[in-house]
């Protein structure tokens, strides 16, 4: 496969993501948007859901797609897990969203800060350590980590071993 054909390709997994998200949300919203308690809230939750997910790179969801794709061997990639991993991959998306980037993040950006505050810069405090350790906390985890191994546990792969060394 080409550069262009693989282009292609992740465009079009790009636009089957994005796509999907009118599932997630009509299941999310269907059974109470009509309620006469609930309604409004729901209808706002739909809001909130929409502007906190769509326009995005969609890098974790998308991982979890190609992650799958790339385990699961091409006969067992039927139409139903299929959906489940762009499924998987919402979550992932909507997770990062409301409280993986909110809790990590804010680990991260505590040891940025603690590491070497404004008023007093000390460079002898960032350390490679340090510097890892940020970056993990900051990122890593629901960029990367999350989405993988999601993909891994949908393809079967469950050992600790494995998720371990992911």
């Amino acid at each position: 496969m080409n550069g262009n054909q693989k282009s292609d390709v992740y465009a079009q997994e790009k636009q089957d993501f994005v796509q999907h998200f009118s599932q997630i949300i009509r299941v999310l919203t269907e059974d109470e948007m009509g309620h006469p308690e609930t309604g409004d809230a729901i209808a706002r939750l739909e809001e909130v859901l929409e502007y906190n997910a769509i326009g995005g790179k969609y890098h974790r969801g998308l991982t979890v797609l190609v992650a799958f794709r790339e385990l699961v061997e091409p006969g067992k990639q039927d139409a139903h897990s299929l959906q489940r991993a762009l499924t998987v991959g919402w979550c992932v998306e909507l997770l990062q969203a409301f409280f993986l980037s909110f809790y990590q993040t804010e680990i991260g950006q505590t040891l940025d800060l603690i590491t070497a505050p404004q008023d007093n810069v000390d460079l002898s405090r960032f350390t490679e350590k340090r510097y890892k350790s940020i970056v993990k906390y900051k990122m890593a985890f629901y960029s990367f980590y999350l989405p993988v191994t999601a993909a891994m546990y949908m393809a079967g792969i469950d050992g600790e071993k494995e998720h371990t060394n992911a």
